[in-house]
């Protein structure tokens, strides 16, 4: 059943997507959400939530914090790609990789995004569109730039992944797929 599915996909794709701040623990502000990419701590996140920021707080699902640097930024798709560190004297956290569909998302597929500031939240539907957008991007592999769904606006935010019933992410939402 489709539900088993959204179930087991946020199940699987729950530990790769970590929270981000900016300022101090205390003082923090959460920004959004990122998603890891690799065992070391690469982070891909909304450029939008972070502005001209060089780093963030990063905030795992065990609630480990570490501290995190912008290595590169996609300006055309609005990504910023950041290096989690830590201090010789803290334990490196276990980075739980996603993974990154292969493949493009159909019009009809079942696709759902994870938000939440603090407690996780789903919400699912359907794509609706695929757009190309107007310039090629080497990051974007020939991938759609913009893939519209019919989930509700207080289901995405900054950085929210848009997963597939595998529990591959599909998308991030950014500010440019959200102004589209």
């Amino acid at each position: 059943r489709e539900s088993e599915l959204i179930s087991q996909a946020v199940e699987k794709v729950s530990p790769s997507v970590v929270r981000l701040y900016f300022g101090s623990e205390e003082g923090s502000t959460f920004i959004g959400l990122g998603v890891v990419l690799n065992a070391t701590g690469l982070v891909v996140a909304d450029s939008w939530a972070l502005g001209e920021g060089g780093s963030a707080a990063i905030a795992l699902p065990d609630g480990t914090r570490v501290r995190a640097f912008v290595t590169s930024r996609d300006t055309f798709a609005g990504l910023s790609y950041l290096q989690a560190t830590t201090s010789s004297d803290m334990k490196a956290p276990v980075w739980a990789p996603a993974s990154v569909s292969s493949r493009q998302p159909v019009l009809g597929e079942t696709v759902f995004m994870l938000s939440g500031k603090t407690v996780a939240r789903i919400g699912n539907g359907i794509v609706e569109a695929l757009f190309p957008g107007e310039e090629a991007s080497a990051s974007s592999s020939g991938r759609p730039v913009v893939i519209d769904t019919n989930i509700g606006q207080d289901s995405i935010m900054s950085g929210s992944p848009l997963v597939d019933t595998d529990g591959s992410i599909v998308g991030v939402s950014t500010g440019i797929s959200r102004a589209s």
